[in-house]
């Protein structure tokens, strides 16, 4: 297992499937885990059961083909946890006409 405590990440499609199982291992490491996703059920119940078991987790609920959403949610995630130091970009559009804008995004803290 590898180390991840004080290390904080976002977890793009991490309320089902390999996201789910992705935030759960990493926040058995140690990291915060941000849980981004539209699945809100899942993602509050994930969340929940992080921070039961003695982790940090907050959901955000966000379409990342929205550049809108992917503000907000970076900003929430800032707010909550004042850093992002891992991206793991598990949901991806690929087919014609849509396109991912959570790479775009610039996390910026405040000291």
């Amino acid at each position: 297992m590898f180390e991840l405590t004080n290390r904080v990440a976002v977890i793009t499609g991490g309320a089902n499937g390999i996201g789910r199982e992705t935030a759960r291992t990493f926040a058995r490491a140690g990291a915060a885990v941000a849980i981004w996703d539209l699945a809100e059920d899942p993602g509050q119940a994930l969340a929940g059961e992080i921070e039961s078991g003695g982790g940090r987790a907050a959901f955000f609920k966000v379409n990342v083909a929205s550049q809108t959403d992917v503000n907000a949610a970076a900003g929430a995630t800032l707010e909550r946890f004042r850093r992002v130091d891992i991206l793991i970009n598990r949901f991806a559009l690929t087919f014609s006409g849509w396109r991912c804008l959570v790479q775009r995004v610039t996390l910026h803290s405040s000291p």
